[in-house]
């Protein structure tokens, strides 16, 4: 087994992106980054390191865990799960919990049958998505600083 992947898969899975996304105090990030983050991947560390010495299958229980928070921390699933099942007599919560367990479901049988390999088809699509979302940032403070240097040589009428 090669843990080192599963170190990288993991770290990368379980960093919430909105939580620099978030206009935080520096404090604020800090507390929500130990939260967060550095919690999760002690954890995350631990069942590694039980995995290594009973070679378990929880693993893949685990990983397809931590692909499903890193899905829900990213991209929010509540919008997704509101329209998912075909049964309208759950609730909003119902539905969400039912939805949350297909997916895991589905998951854990995708990083079963494939191991590794069906770990890097998710983590490309999860690299992806940080880019995107790293792009537009980026594109964010690119107006912000324009509209700041604007601003200063005082030539916002030439936009307006």
């Amino acid at each position: 087994m090669n843990t080192k992947f599963y170190n990288i898969y993991g770290v990368i899975s379980i960093f919430p992106i909105w939580v620099f996304k978030s206009n935080l105090v520096v404090i604020d990030l800090f507390i929500l980054s130990a939260l967060f983050i550095a919690l999760p991947i002690i954890v995350h560390q631990l069942i590694l390191r039980y995995h290594n010495k009973t070679q378990s299958n929880i693993i893949y229980i685990w990983l397809s865990l931590i692909t499903f928070y890193s899905i829900d921390q990213n991209l929010g699933l509540w919008f997704f799960s509101q329209d998912f099942t075909f049964i309208k007599t759950f609730t909003h919560f119902y539905r969400s919990i039912y939805f949350s367990i297909v997916i895991i479901f589905f998951l854990n049988l995708l990083i079963f049958l494939l191991k590794k390999n069906g770990l890097k088809i998710l983590l490309s699509f999860y690299l992806q998505f940080l880019f995107s979302i790293y792009l537009k940032i980026q594109k964010i403070i690119l107006i912000f600083l324009l509209l700041i240097y604007l601003i200063k040589n005082k030539n916002l009428e030439k936009i307006f």
